[in-house]
């Protein structure tokens, strides 16, 4: 499970199994089981509030979730893409202060992208921050520098794209947190093993920290 408080109560998330499915495509026969998004909050005093389960695609998985300054919920997470299940994409969803759903949109490549932050930003919209291995196309326009890159989203409240960015190089390099400053700026916080690229920082090891 995942949890992250705010404003005195907290929100719970974790995977629930569904029902089980047979998909056919170009990838051929696949069965398996939907996985379902149960997102629950509960009050200062360990109460439920209420408790919500969603389902986009064909298995869903939180990996971050963040209390919106309209008391709302922003959940982020990972999806199977169009061109295959096992591929990824970006998923963001937007929740009021009732757990009922306004929006849900995926942002991804042709190959694989895996969320890991969301952030609310201050003009109201949210910085996805995770990695993605998809050459520019579908919703990323940034470049492929190698087998991994850092990939920053910008999204306004609505879940419209405002822009995308990739950091690495040649090699494998990853986002593990993101933290939005007060101007609008932000910092991530990666590891890295490349040398090329847009990255300018040296390597001192196998894998280093990355800022």
């Amino acid at each position: 499970h995942l949890a992250a408080a705010g404003d005195g109560s907290d929100f719970v998330s974790t995977t629930v199994p569904g029902a089980d499915f047979t998909a056919f495509g170009p990838w051929g026969e696949i069965r398996g089981r939907f996985y379902n998004m149960l997102i629950s909050k509960q009050g200062a005093d360990g109460s439920l509030a209420w408790s919500v389960s969603y389902h986009i695609g064909f298995t869903n998985r939180v990996q971050s979730m963040r209390s919106t300054h309209d008391s709302g919920v922003v959940v982020g997470g990972n999806t199977p893409t169009y061109e295959g299940l096992w591929r990824l994409d970006y998923l963001v969803m937007r929740l009021d202060s009732m757990g009922q759903y306004l929006w849900g949109k995926t942002y991804g490549g042709m190959s694989n992208e895996s969320l890991v932050v969301v952030r609310e930003t201050p003009d109201g919209g949210f910085l996805l921050g995770g990695d993605s291995a998809s050459a520019p196309g579908n919703s990323k326009t940034s470049p492929l520098y190698g087998g991994l890159d850092c990939w920053i989203v910008k999204i306004d409240a609505q879940g419209v794209k405002q822009w995308d960015r990739s950091y690495g190089g040649t090699g494998q390099d990853q986002v593990g947190d993101l933290v939005v400053l007060s101007d609008g700026g932000f910092v991530v916080g990666a590891t890295s093993n490349s040398t090329d690229g847009n990255k300018r920082a040296p390597l001192y090891g196998v894998t280093n920290a990355w800022i």
